[in-house]
């Protein structure tokens, strides 16, 4: 076998040994490790398959206790999965120690809002959060939420971030 070739076979068995949440050469790996908090969005009179957002002109709101972002969209007729309105914000804390990543995302599985609060060394989600989604300017949700946190068990590698996860299944926005 070639150098290259034992240096590649070294490396990948090297990869699989750091595990999840595992720290290798100085990087961390946030792959498969929850944190934060989920926030599924659904639909009853949805055409998707799980009932994401259906067809429409969208505004969101969220507020936390690091600060507030709001969007606007829109789902177009087809869109079965509601990537219309897919999007990442982020927001600075006046502490200048965390960030508030507030994200919303489609699949073909579900539609769901993730909030991370990101701390120097802590990954974990806001104290409490209000959500106001509109579509066609009617309120079609106003929901607050106050959740518990959880240590996610592959966290604190050396060198790496705690990790802490909303307890219990993600809440359901219904629309």
């Amino acid at each position: 076998m070639h150098a290259k070739s034992w240096a590649l076979v070294c490396g990948l068995a090297s990869l699989g040994s750091s595990g999840c949440g595992g720290s290798l050469a100085g990087f961390c790996s946030k792959d498969e490790v929850a944190s934060g908090l989920e926030l599924q969005v659904a639909d009853a009179m949805s055409t998707g398959r799980a009932g994401q957002p259906r067809a429409g002109a969208y505004d969101f709101h969220v507020t936390t206790e690091l600060g507030a972002v709001q969007w606007s969209c829109v789902i177009a007729a087809g869109d079965d999965t509601g990537s219309g309105c897919a999007s990442d914000h982020e927001v600075a804390a006046e502490d200048g120690e965390r960030r508030l990543l507030v994200s919303s995302v489609a699949s073909d599985e579900k539609f769901w809002i993730d909030l991370k609060v990101i701390a120097a060394a802590e990954w974990s989600g806001p104290d409490g959060v209000h959500i106001e989604i509109s579509r066609d300017g009617v309120v079609v949700a106003d929901e607050t939420y106050a959740p518990d946190y959880a240590l996610s068990p592959a966290s604190g590698a050396e060198g790496c971030p705690y990790y802490y996860a909303a307890k219990g299944e993600p809440p359901t926005i219904e629309l």
